[in-house]
């Protein structure tokens, strides 16, 4: 293999990572959102139209995006290099799709729970 194709390879690896994070952050403000929704709605001392709201949506979708989407991306990234030691690329027997993508439904599970508590959290110190 030459360089110009070990350069596309590694290209191609880095922006398959670039979407992926872009994924988990992606996934946190959206709920994010919704668990604020949700919490202001449910809680009647808070309103839509307050400072609370503004200082909850505006630097917390930042906040939630780069801190608990990274912490999530770290932790898929290596998962996903333990797996790549362990499961065959070219075996597609049940049990290891099971593990593989059962792995990522709870890490996706994890990550709803993990972002609605710190949502909720955030809501009980405003």
């Amino acid at each position: 293999m030459n360089d110009k194709q070990e350069q596309t390879g590694d290209d191609v690896f880095l922006e398959q990572r670039k979407m992926q994070a872009d994924g988990y952050g992606r996934f946190s403000i959206y709920v994010w959102i919704g668990s604020g929704v949700y919490l202001f709605y449910v809680d009647n001392s808070l309103s839509f139209l307050s400072w609370q709201a503004l200082l909850f949506f505006v630097p917390g979708i930042f906040l939630v995006s780069g801190i608990v989407g990274g912490l999530f991306f770290v932790i898929g990234t290596g998962l996903a290099k333990v797996y790549a030691k362990f499961v065959n690329v070219w075996d597609t027997s049940i049990g290891s799709l099971v593990l593989v993508y059962g792995t990522a439904l709870v890490l996706r599970v994890a990550q709803l729970v993990v972002t609605f508590i710190a949502a909720k959290v955030t809501v009980s110190l405003l």
